[in-house]
């Protein structure tokens, strides 16, 4: 996403005119929003697998009653689903249940930075090339910011991904 218009003005960065800030932040937005898209994509695929997870479980046997069950469950409901299977299919202290748990607790830290991401509102700080987002509304006693960069969005883009990977080799080793 970096081409040498960054660099310029990285290099200027502090001494930029007003019209190179603007067309600086401009870009900054534009890359930003192609990287939130791409997180948005790849966390629906993340999802998508999880249901497919959980709806093929017992050999897809109940796929019916499955999916009923998953069809309108948040990320966390998806995430808790897919826990209880795993309990009431695999013996508490086997290596399936330890795998399928520790993944488990990483997808949801990976649900705890996309609710932030899709809730809230955003600014853009170019000064600082960095990415504001704002929870809840104006003037609310209790809202906070988090900064993020575009090299912070592939990290956590790369994360999606490698969280997808494994649970998809879960999968295969751990049929549920």
């Amino acid at each position: 996403m970096k081409d040498a218009s960054w660099n310029m003005l990285d290099a200027r960065k502090g001494e930029m005119t007003a019209e190179e800030a603007e067309a600086f932040a401009d870009r900054l937005e534009k890359d930003a929003a192609t990287a939130l898209g791409r997180i948005i994509f790849a966390l629906g695929g993340l999802e998508r697998d999880i249901g497919l997870c959980v709806v093929w479980a017992h050999g897809g046997r109940k796929i019916d009653q499955m999916t009923k069950k998953i069809a309108s469950a948040s990320f966390d409901k998806k995430l808790e689903i897919l826990n209880d299977l795993v309990d009431a299919i695999f013996a508490k202290q086997s290596e399936q249940n330890i795998a399928y748990a520790a993944w488990i607790v990483q997808a949801s830290a990976i649900r705890l930075i996309r609710n932030q991401l899709v809730h809230g509102r955003w600014w853009f700080d170019a000064c600082q090339r960095q990415i504001v987002h704002i929870s809840y509304v104006p003037r609310a006693p209790d809202q906070y910011e988090t900064r993020f960069s575009i090299a912070g969005f592939e990290e956590f883009l790369d994360l999606i991904k490698l969280r997808q990977s494994e649970l998809n080799q879960l999968r295969k080793m751990y049929s549920l």
